[in-house]
């Protein structure tokens, strides 16, 4: 199916964090908690109009009748008879609608978080990497990034990628079968690696030009600039021309958190060890922004690639599973090459490696057992990557310490203590990093 119906309205973009009151008179609506889970849920529920969650910090309330019609109207049928409950992430709520001739698709609605931006950075980014790469993705059918639409939410309509996600097999398969995996994931983390274009040009999120085709590099989706208050906070969001304006950035973003007027609630000593890890870490950001035009390279980074959001479809006549789609590309954006070239956590595993000849010294012959294949898929992924990309090698390995920074950072605000014993243990050279 094309991309029909495709909308972006006609308003102004909202400057940062403004949020929309709500204008629209409605027949039916649905109040659905907010989790804090990056993972969809395995199981599926029908929406319904007597759920109330107010205690949650955004409920996503919407017309359910208006997605009916809407999604009928956008894919051009007659009538849309189901709406089932897919499951939810840190930032949407994803449905699968069925039309009454049997078709289906995805709608993703969004939260009231990021308002308009992470709606038109995840159909751009989705749109680019079809172009771009062979990558498949979820088609947009149809899109809307203004929450006073009729519905009363930003939405998506998309493709539903066939197959099922990889957390539902991966325990189950032989070391080869996910050997096979890896291999197929690791193709699809160097072709987003690989992107050579001129539009990823700054740090950021991609959004869509002013013709087909055309895109442009923005201001960051991120939960680190607008989650909880920081949403109708003035703070740097970006696009950055280089690993120094981000990290500046990002340490900045804590400090204005600490600062802002909801901080009296927090205990002043809490607020004051914020601020003075923040001021350390800007003394020594200069020392672990790279010098290497490999790791300052700017690449397409996914952000979360998790066995939820692997899709997988097993071939008939092999039994093998094969990389059918990657979804949830809403945190997707352009950074460097040393924040883009990692081992997935879920191939990471603990970073902890064993021997088969080590296993008289373990109680525990399961966890051993678990420990030994993740020593085996984290080897033979680095070996993988090592033979097909020496950029991606050395941004994954040299790109170490300012990933270390990054996330001292990211640390700062919460856990100011541990961010200070770790700045007093690095050396007078920053060889004590790690």
């Amino acid at each position: 199916m094309s991309d029909i119906n495709a909308h972006k309205t006609a308003d102004d973009t909202p400057v940062d964090g403004e949020l929309f009151e709500d204008e629209r008179t409605t027949n039916e609506s649905v109040t659905i908690e907010v989790v804090a889970d990056d993972q969809c849920a395995s199981d599926s529920e029908s929406t319904s109009d007597s759920e109330d969650d107010s205690d949650d910090e955004h409920p996503l309330e919407f017309d359910v009748d208006a997605l009916k019609r809407i999604s009928a109207e956008r894919l051009q049928k007659s009538e849309c008879i189901s709406v089932v409950k897919l499951g939810e992430g840190s930032f949407n709520k994803a449905f699968i609608l069925t039309m009454d001739d049997g078709f289906e698709c995805v709608a993703r609605l969004a939260l009231p978080c990021f308002p308009r931006y992470k709606t038109e950075s995840e159909v751009a980014t989705m749109q680019f990497v079809a172009e771009r790469t062979s990558i498949r993705v979820p088609e947009v059918y149809a899109w809307d990034a203004n929450p006073r639409n009729a519905i009363g939410a930003e939405y998506i309509l998309m493709e539903r990628i066939p197959g099922e996600p990889l957390n539902t097999i991966w325990k189950g398969l032989s070391l080869e079968k996910k050997k096979g995996i890896v291999l197929q994931l690791i193709d699809v983390l160097l072709q987003l690696f690989d992107i050579e274009d001129t539009t990823l040009d700054k740090i950021g999120s991609l959004y869509k030009g002013n013709e087909d085709h055309t895109y442009h590099v923005g201001l960051i989706v991120s939960d680190l600039f607008f989650t909880e208050e920081r949403a109708n906070m003035d703070l740097d969001r970006g696009p950055w021309m280089n690993t120094r304006e981000y990290l500046t950035a990002v340490v900045q973003s804590q400090a204005d958190y600490l600062k802002a007027p909801h901080a009296s609630e927090l205990d002043d000593r809490v607020v004051q060890n914020g601020l003075s890890a923040c001021s350390e870490l800007r003394s020594i950001l200069p020392d672990f922004c790279p010098d290497n035009a490999t790791l300052e390279r700017l690449c397409l980074h996914h952000l979360d690639i998790n066995t939820g959001n692997i899709m997988l479809q097993q071939a008939d006549d092999t039994g093998d599973w094969k990389i059918s789609g990657i979804i949830d590309w809403e945190a997707a954006g352009v950074y460097p090459a040393w924040s883009c070239a990692l081992c997935p956590k879920f191939i990471e595993g603990e970073g902890r490696d064993v021997e088969a000849s080590d296993a008289d010294n373990w109680l525990d012959a399961d966890q051993f057992q678990q420990l030994l294949v993740e020593t085996e898929l984290r080897k033979f992924f680095h070996s993988e990557t090592s033979k097909r990309s020496r950029a991606f090698r050395i941004a994954m390995d040299e790109g170490a310490k300012t990933r270390a920074f990054e996330d001292q950072a990211i640390f700062a605000r919460d856990y100011p203590g541990h961010v200070k014993r770790w700045i007093s243990g690095l050396g007078s050279s920053g060889d004590g990093w790690e």
